[in-house]
This record gives C-alpha cells, sequence and structure tokens, in this order.
C-alpha cells in the first residue's frame, strides 16, 4: 500500500491509548498481515515495531506517524476488523457519511493511484432481500450511466456469502460543496448561475430517464458543484428502473426523503413515478437555491406555486414561468421532459467558476447537518393519500382539511423515552463524528490543492529561471562573439591600411619614375628634331 496524503499525526487522536487485554502483538501483527494493507517489506518493518512496543496501540500510532495506516484503518485493526478494508484494487481509509442502508468511505484506488468514494452495504442488511436488491439496482444506474453531470461509477462488487466483507460500490470522490453547503457559505447565487446549475443537472438527469432511471431523490444536497461550475448529480440510492428487466426490479423505499422536495404523486404513490417527479423536485430545489428556502414554505404542495419574483426581486419573468411550469401540481402541466426543462433554461444561464471559501464550508458543515436543509419530517409511512378541500372552498363551522405539514402537535414526541434521547445523542454524535471528517476531507483538499498549485508555481518560477539563465549564456556568447568579429575588423583594417599606404608609395614611385621618363622622352625628341634640321 502506498502512503497516503491524508494519513497525518494529527491523526493518532482518535487510536485507543491500549487495545483490549486480549489483543496481543502477536495477535495485532497476524491481523495486520491479513487486513493487505502493507507490502511484505512494510509488514517486516512493523513486525520490527511490534518488538519494540509493549502496546499493539503504540505500534498502530507509528505506523500512522509513518503514513503506512489512516488512524481509521490502525483503530479497525486493533479491533480485530482489519479483514475489509482491502477490497481487491481499492483501500478503505475512512467513513466519509452514513445511512440507512450503507456507509460511505473514502477510498484509494491503487492501480490509478486516485481518490475513490466507497459506499458499502451494512452486514446487517445483508441478508435483506430489498436491501440488496436496492444496492444492485444503484449501483447498475451508476455503472450505466455515463454523462459529465452524474456521479460516475467505478466497480461493483456483489455480496457473496463465502467473503467476509460486504457487498460495496465504488465511484469517483467528488471534492466540493453540495449546492445546500454552496448556498450557506455564500448566501445568495446570481440567479443566471442557479439556471445554468439546473440546466446542468436537467442534461444528466435527462440521460437518466433516456436509460428509464428516475432518481426520485433530487434536492440541493444531491447536487455537487465542482470549481469549475460543473454540478455534479449523485445519491442513486432511491432510484427506480422504469424498464422491461426484471432483473432491475427496484423494491419501493422503506422511507422517502426530505418532503420539501417530493411531487405530490410521490406522496400518493411512491413507487410508480416518472420523470416528472424529478422535474418537480428540481424546480424546488431550483427555487430554494434563488430564495433560501423551499417552495412548500411559503404555499401549501397542491396551491399554485408561491411567487418567485416576490421572493427574489432581480429574476426576471420568463424564469419564474420556468419554475411556475416545472411546480405544477400535476404532472400533466408540467414540462413532459428534462430536455424541455434544459431548452428554456439554457438561454438564461451563465457559467461562472467557483472560487470555494473552505474555512466558510467548514463552519457551515460543522454546524449542524441539517441547519439548512428544510426540516420537513421524513415520511417513513405511506398511506391513502388525505382528501383535501381548497381553502376558500370549506363550508362555514366544517374542519379544515389537513395541510401538507403536520402541525406541531401531531408530530410524535421523542422526548418521553429516556432511551430514545439517548439514541438521539447517539445519532447526533455519530453525526457530527461525521460532519469532522468531510471538514477535515475538505481541509486536506484544501491543504493539497494549495501545495499543488504552489509546486506547480515554483516550477514555473524554476523554469522561468532556466530560461533566463540560458538567454543571459545565450546573450554572453553573441557578445563573446561580436568582441572577436570587432577585433578581426579591426585587425583587417589596419592591414588594409598599411597596404593602402604602401600601393600610395607605389604609385607616387611610379609617378616620379614617369616624370623622369617623360622628361628623358621630351629630350630625344628634341635630340630627333635638331639631327632633322642639320639634314
Amino acid at each position: 500500500m502506498v502512503s497516503h496524503p491524508n494519513s497525518s499525526s494529527a491523526d493518532n487522536s482518535n487510536i485507543q491509548s491500549e487495545s483490549p487485554a486480549s489483543h496481543s502483538q502477536v495477535e495485532f501483527a497476524g491481523e495486520l498481515k491479513r487486513s493487505g494493507l502493507l507490502t511484505h517489506g512494510q509488514f517486516v518493518d512493523a513486525v520490527t515495531l511490534c518488538k519494540q512496543h509493549v502496546e499493539p496501540a503504540h505500534t498502530a500510532r507509528q505506523l500512522v506517524q509513518q503514513g503506512l495506516l489512516t488512524s481509521f484503518q490502525a483503530s479497525q485493526i486493533l479491533l480485530g476488523q482489519g479483514h475489509w478494508l482491502a477490497l481487491d484494487q481499492y483501500r478503505v481509509l475512512r467513513p466519509l457519511s452514513d445511512g440507512g442502508v450503507g456507509r460511505v468511505y473514502l477510498g484509494y484506488d491503487t492501480q490509478n493511484r486516485q481518490k475513490v468514494a466507497i459506499k458499502m452495504l451494512r452486514e446487517s442488511r445483508r441478508n435483506n432481500p430489498r436491501a440488496v436488491q436496492r444496492f444492485r439496482v444503484e449501483a447498475h444506474a451508476l455503472l450505466s450511466l455515463q454523462h459529465k453531470n452524474l456521479l460516475h461509477g467505478l466497480a461493483y462488487e456483489k455480496v457473496d456469502p463465502q467473503r467476509r466483507h460486504p457487498a460495496y460500490l465504488v465511484t469517483d470522490f467528488v471534492e466540493g460543496p453540495n449546492l445546500r453547503e454552496l448556498l450557506a457559505i455564500r448566501r445568495q447565487l446570481p440567479w443566471e448561475v442557479v439556471c445554468d446549475m439546473i440546466a446542468q443537472a436537467a442534461s444528466g438527469l435527462q440521460h437518466a430517464h433516456d436509460n428509464r432511471f428516475v432518481h426520485r431523490d433530487i434536492k440541493p444536497s444531491n447536487l455537487m458543484a465542482l470549481a469549475s461550475g460543473r454540478v455534479l448529480v449523485i445519491d442513486f440510492g432511491m432510484v427506480r428502473y422504469c424498464g422491461d428487466d426484471p432483473d432491475w426490479f427496484s423494491p419501493p423505499p422503506v422511507k422517502l426523503g426530505f418532503a420539501d422536495y417530493l411531487a405530490p404523486e410521490q406522496l400518493a404513490d411512491r413507487e410508480h413515478v416518472d420523470g416528472r417527479a424529478d422535474i418537480y423536485s428540481l424546480g424546488c430545489t431550483m427555487f430554494y437555491l434563488l430564495t433560501g428556502r423551499a417552495p412548500i414554505k411559503f404555499a401549501p404542495r397542491n396551491a399554485p406555486p408561491p411567487s418567485l419574483c416576490q421572493h427574489r426581486s432581480d429574476a426576471p419573468p420568463e424564469l419564474e414561468q420556468v419554475v411556475h411550469r416545472m411546480l405544477a401540481a400535476e404532472p400533466e402541466d408540467r414540462y413532459q421532459s428534462m430536455e424541455e426543462v434544459h431548452a428554456e433554461l439554457q438561454p438564461l444561464a451563465r457559467r461562472a467558476s467557483l472560487i470555494i471559501d473552505y474555512p466558510a464550508l467548514l463552519r457551515a458543515r460543522a454546524a449542524t447537518v441539517r441547519a439548512a436543509e428544510p426540516t420537513a419530517p421524513e415520511i417513513r409511512q405511506i398511506t391513502t393519500p388525505t382528501v383535501r378541500r381548497p381553502a376558500d372552498q370549506t363550508a362555514p363551522g366544517a374542519v379544515p382539511a389537513r395541510t401538507e405539514q403536520p402541525a406541531a402537535d401531531e408530530v410524535p414526541s421523542l422526548a418521553d423515552s429516556p432511551l430514545q434521547r439517548l439514541e438521539r445523542l447517539v445519532t447526533d454524535l455519530s453525526q457530527r463524528l461525521i460532519d469532522s471528517q468531510q471538514a477535515l476531507a475538505i481541509a486536506e483538499a484544501k491543504i493539497a490543492n494549495d501545495a499543488r498549485l504552489a509546486a506547480e508555481q515554483l516550477a514555473a518560477w524554476r523554469a522561468e529561471k532556466e530560461d533566463l539563465l540560458k538567454q543571459l549564456e545565450a546573450s554572453e556568447t553573441a557578445r563573446r562573439e561580436a568582441e572577436q568579429q570587432r577585433q578581426t575588423l579591426l585587425e583587417q583594417i589596419d592591414k588594409t591600411t598599411d597596404h593602402a599606404v604602401a600601393m600610395a608609395d607605389a604609385v607616387a614611385a611610379l609617378e616620379h619614375q614617369l616624370a623622369e621618363q617623360s622628361e628623358d622622352l621630351s629630350t630625344l625628341k628634341k635630340a630627333y628634331d635638331d639631327a632633322q634640321e642639320s639634314t
């Protein structure tokens, strides 16, 4: 196993200071070997450490400090539960989030050397046919759907009674806030950017619908935002397969998600819904991103949708028309496909890269998991829908029809039983632990990103320095060559000057000689003339 970047000495605080009395160093070494996390050489070194320490926890702490194990891996090995930490080419690093059917872990792909997310079916659910089938359908959806706006599945291992680890699903690990968190740290998003985000989600969901999958759990926390501005639809745990293949039949969920984002027909029939239910949920999500509250906070589900422009004054009227149609109570009155939604939003959309305020994101996650999420009660049992009478048609003296949101005194109290209070406390502490682990993951991602940027900047500076040195060396070479050429020219000029002087002297001598010869010629001519006269 390679050293993981998220391993640090700070993780040691999570390791038990003492291991169980029966867990000797020999047993610890055996469990460490069975985990398959270390190479042979690393395991030999670990055995040497075991001989140096009395308690296995001390050895585990040393392995964490050396980056060979994460604190979570070390704790599992100390508990004798290290057999499931190595899953084929994947390594489980630590928990990310918890759910009713499974838990999501941060993992590491040893072949591709990148982080992944690993969702595991709880062992208590292994023998539950409904849970196993729902997990299969979720894996089938993520592995078969290939779209830039959908979470990408990488691998799936089904339940095998002969193997000690449960079924698991591997997906891409997405670093970034979900849209609920993004709104919490930004307070308000430009409506053009919201249009782009929803249009992207609609594009991905159209691909899912084309392949006969209905998500059934669209809400702000199930849409992830990347720094580039790209949006991903995640969490297909409630997905329904609408195709003809009986092998992928989707059992109805035991419970539904937050009622604030559910289409009216989902409350009446949680199983037989189509893609138009996703359109309604996406409209609720869009309204939430624009106003900070779900539409049901302003008007009952079956009433006309609340005015968007009243709560978001800068939104154009054409955007309000799109939202109102998405939120129509009757499926026939909505857009009939996500493709239509995308076409309506695209002219209004503007893509923008996101600068994530990581400290603010950490504060938002640390405050409370459901601080920004609507607090409507989860619907665990769906019965025959109550017939509702419009408010303006209620007969005088008649009892008003029940609304979608139960009154405060209708919500079952959980404060009567000490056991229930203890269960809520344990759940809250578990969720806070998960939030802290998620915050740590974000901080690690921020540090890794800053380190990567710093390394890239340093490499750029070094490359620039090398270029400048090369240019300086080239300039010096050119200067020396120019100096040599100048010296050569000066020498040639000197030689040419000497040659010119010599030539001038030669010309002068020739001219003098010519003059003398001219005088001699004149004398001879005169003598000749005198001789002619004498004759």
